[in-house]
């Protein structure tokens, strides 16, 4: 029997909250380029609930074990799952220029542990070196009106592609190689983002906007991560 007992790796939900508050006369004096003020201002606040749901799938710490009353329940992102819950495997903090060869050593290294990497998550300070990657072999026509080179999927010396994926949260030397069947961000039942109108209290109306998500990282101390790159 080859069976082992299963150890639980868990993560916590977490609420993203934003209140909007338009009074009165904000609602009926007409504004410039806007139809409705309360439309605007809730359209402004969903924006920002999902830049920050963007920020902390990339940033978030996942909170102690001990969540109460007075600790607030925060879910862990990419980099908090990678880098440092599971004793991590194949993080590499090396003071170096991330080069082919180097990336080429991460994704061996998350393939030698069973992934299968499809996605290379980076900044934009590795974003333009990853871009900059053999641009003195590149070449182009006298008839071209256009300059500049991006890079949207690095070819290993294994044979695999892989997904650049730029984020702005991402630390500027941080670089992850991951499976990107293996992350999930879902909401809780029920809890996705949903708009709810709070009473009435004065010359003003107002609306809350809730959300409460949760991320599932799979395999992640098979993932490669590597900090301290040089930008």
């Amino acid at each position: 029997d080859e069976s082992t007992t299963r150890s639980l790796v868990f993560n916590f939900t977490q609420i993203f909250s934003k209140g909007v508050k338009v009074t009165g006369t904000a609602q009926a004096i007409a504004h410039a380029g806007v139809s409705s003020e309360d439309d605007y201002q809730i359209d402004l606040r969903l924006r920002e609930l999902k830049r920050e749901l963007d920020r902390t799938a990339i940033m978030g710490v996942r909170a102690p074990n001990d969540v109460g009353a007075s600790t607030y329940s925060t879910m862990g992102g990419i980099i908090e799952f990678v880098g440092f819950i599971g004793s991590p495997n194949n993080n590499v903090g090396t003071a170096e220029t991330l080069t082919p060869s180097v990336l080429n050593t991460m994704i061996k290294a998350a393939w030698d542990d069973g992934l299968m990497p499809n996605s290379v998550l980076v900044g934009g300070v590795q974003k333009q070196k990853i871009s900059g990657f053999d641009q003195e072999f590149r070449r182009s026509t006298l008839d071209s009106r256009k300059a500049g080179y991006t890079v949207e999927e690095f070819v290993s010396d294994l044979g695999v592609n892989l997904r650049v994926i730029v984020d702005r949260w991402v630390p500027n030397d941080v670089c992850v190689v991951f499976d990107s069947a293996k992350v999930k961000i879902l909401p809780l039942k029920g809890r996705a983002f949903f708009l709810e109108a709070l009473a009435k209290t004065g010359d003003s109306n107002d609306w809350q906007i809730v959300g409460e998500y949760t991320m599932e990282v799979r395999n992640a101390d098979a993932a490669a991560y590597h900090f301290n790159l040089k930008p």
